[in-house]
């Protein structure tokens, strides 16, 4: 059953990131709507993605790769390769680049969950994505 949710999960966070490669153009609008997405969905969805963002699924899913191999984070990662293409993100390791763009949004979404953060993530926005995008702009 975790399994079947897992990836039903997976599939829609995928659908998502496919809407949002179509709606936008640039690779920095992408990754803005992104952050956004995911910090509207984390105060609606709550325990949807606590389960996705879960870092021990190895431990009941033992023969899923790591989630950062799965679809939706491989086309966020694209995201970031367009804009290097683009000249909007300066040329840098894919990982470390996406690390700078996403890794800072989902570790608020981490606190938001953890109950560190006791505001609402909607608000953080802006300041995330302009604080990521010094990390990483041309």
């Amino acid at each position: 059953m975790a399994k079947a949710l897992y990836y039903h999960l997976l599939n829609e966070l995928d659908q998502v990131v496919e809407q949002v490669n179509c709606d936008f153009d640039s690779a920095r609008a992408r990754c803005e709507e992104i952050i956004r997405l995911l910090f509207e969905y984390t105060e609606s969805h709550r325990s949807i993605v606590a389960f996705i963002l879960h870092p021990r699924h190895r431990e009941f899913l033992p023969e899923e790769p790591p989630i950062c191999s799965a679809a939706p984070f491989q086309k966020m990662r694209e995201m970031i390769e367009q804009g290097m293409a683009e000249g909007s993100i300066r040329q840098a390791d894919i990982w470390v680049a996406s690390a700078a763009v996403f890794g800072g949004a989902i570790r608020m979404i981490q606190l938001r969950l953890d109950g560190t953060l006791d505001s609402p993530l909607p608000p953080y926005h802006a300041e995330i994505v302009a604080t990521a995008w010094r990390g990483v702009g041309s």
